[in-house]
């Protein structure tokens, strides 16, 4: 067992020193600002160079710096609101501020490279305190490997996109929230409960996914003198991260999605010198917002597209969790058959991870995996660490672990080969698959699925062949 649990400590190190190697030697400027990259740019730059989160044309300028080295190309999908007479950021700004100061003080290309390597460690450093939470020997190095580095979890360590920050915050909570309801410990349900409130502060459906788990460490904390300092610090980290929606959406909503926002028609924005015309960029409604209107909508359309939703949402040919995150099955089949020897936290986590999907199979049925231009299911890898939590609280035996992870090894490297062999574009050309990839359904009725079939960036002529010829 030592010389296998050698092996398997060794790989994780190989396969980690690999992919380190080339998130910092990338430049993500020699690839198109696809999706939410425009707008972590610009709110990166501002907070950089600005200070803060309204927006003018010096802000313009710098993010003109920060786009490619050869031509400059306008924040194409920028989201934007009205601040006072002015402009600010309309998207979640935790990731842009962990980017700043690496920005700042490496300049564009090394800043961010610096900025996701240390996330993607973070992230497999948090993955792999939860796993020894439990387990030890081989199982631990290799569910790691599966959960962080076979899966769609790397290729985001290559874009600006704030998949991993979250993920890294999910993580925190989740380890803290666990060990206060394993060991009662106060100390972690102050951490657990504190980055809970900043994993809803930056996205409200997290509370799905996070919630179950944080009820039983509440319920297992002895006494009021360790519950209500756990509460009252996710409160206080909630209350304090919403302050900047609060005050830039000028106290109307504490979302980054409330407000009046807009969004560009090819690239130009009000904030310019001289500003853009009026034409030239126009409101933008989101139904990222749980309104009472949105939900009871929702729950009124047809059953049978959630249906088909619900199987793309596990088995999907480009969003599907087997597909990109094949360990994350494993483990929740692995929890399951444990059947009643499952202790309460193990059962919180594998219904929070349920209901997440729920909510997003339910209420957002078109659009459950990130729209647009998401690299798999990019919501599901926000709440990755839970998988490794899920092995962590379920008595799921060493060696059935181990043999499930190498099995997701084997086919995550066969199913997702072209992008883990060229992580730095996976998320810019989404339409490449491989065979076994094209056997898994199709998701037709999800937004954005002809970019799975003609992708984003593909020259205009043989896009526009493609769209025309398009048949979902």
């Amino acid at each position: 067992m030592r010389r296998w649990t050698a092996v398997a400590w060794a790989a994780l190190a190989v396969a980690t020193l690999i992919t380190c190697v080339g998130t910092l030697r990338n430049d993500y400027r020699d690839a198109t600002l696809v999706g939410d990259q425009a707008s972590q740019l610009m709110q990166s730059v501002s907070l950089a160079h600005g200070g803060n989160l309204s927006y003018d044309a010096a802000d313009l300028r710098n993010y003109a710096h920060a786009t490619w080295r050869v031509r400059y190309r306008p924040p194409a999908g920028l989201l934007f609101q009205r601040h006072g007479d002015g402009w600010a950021f309309a998207k979640p700004y935790g990731y842009s501020l962990v980017v700043a100061p690496f920005l700042k003080a490496l300049g564009p290309t090394h800043g961010v490279a610096v900025a996701n390597t240390l996330l993607l460690l973070a992230l497999l450093a948090v993955c792999i305190a939860l796993l020894r939470l439990r387990l030890s020997g081989p199982a631990v190095p290799l569910t790691a490997l599966a959960l962080v580095l076979v899966s769609n979890v790397v290729p985001y360590a290559y874009v600006l996109y704030v998949e991993l920050f979250t993920a890294l915050v999910v993580g925190v909570a989740a380890y803290g929230l666990l060990r206060a309801a394993r060991d009662a410990s106060r100390w972690a349900a102050l951490i657990g409960f504190a980055a809970t409130g900043l994993a809803l502060a930056e996205k409200s459906t997290l509370a799905f996914a996070l919630g179950p788990l944080a009820l039983v460490a509440l319920v297992r904390l002895p006494g009021l003198r360790s519950k209500l300092p756990a509460v009252a610090a996710g409160v206080v980290v909630f209350g304090l991260a919403v302050l900047p929606y609060w005050h830039y959406s000028d106290h109307r909503s504490i979302s980054p999605y409330g407000g009046e926002r807009y969004a560009t028609r090819g690239g130009e924005v009000p904030f310019s010198d001289p500003p853009a015309p009026a034409d030239r960029y126009g409101r933008s409604s989101t139904n990222e917002t749980l309104s009472g209107s949105f939900v009871r909508h929702a729950l009124g359309e047809s059953w049978r597209g959630k249906a088909r939703s619900a199987a793309t949402y596990v088995v999907g040919r480009h969003t599907g969790v087997l597909v990109f995150m094949p360990i994350a099955v494993v483990v929740a089949a692995l929890a399951l058959l444990t059947g009643k020897r499952m202790s309460a936290p193990g059962v919180a986590i594998l219904g929070g991870l349920a209901l997440y999907a729920l909510v997003y199979v339910v209420l957002f049925t078109d659009n459950y995996y990130g729209g647009g231009q998401s690299y798999g299911n990019r919501y599901f890898v926000q709440v990755c660490p839970l998988i490794a939590a899920l092995a962590a609280a379920a008595p799921i035996p060493s060696r059935r672990l181990v043999v499930g992870a190498l099995a997701s090894i084997v086919f995550g490297l066969v199913v997702l080969w072209p992008g883990l062999r060229h992580p730095s574009t996976a998320v810019e050309h989404i339409e490449r698959t491989t065979a076994l990839q094209r056997v898994f359904p199709f998701e037709s009725n999800q937004a954005g699925a002809v970019r799975f079939r003609c992708g984003v960036t593909t020259p205009r002529g043989p896009r526009e062949a493609c769209v025309a010829a398009y048949d979902p």
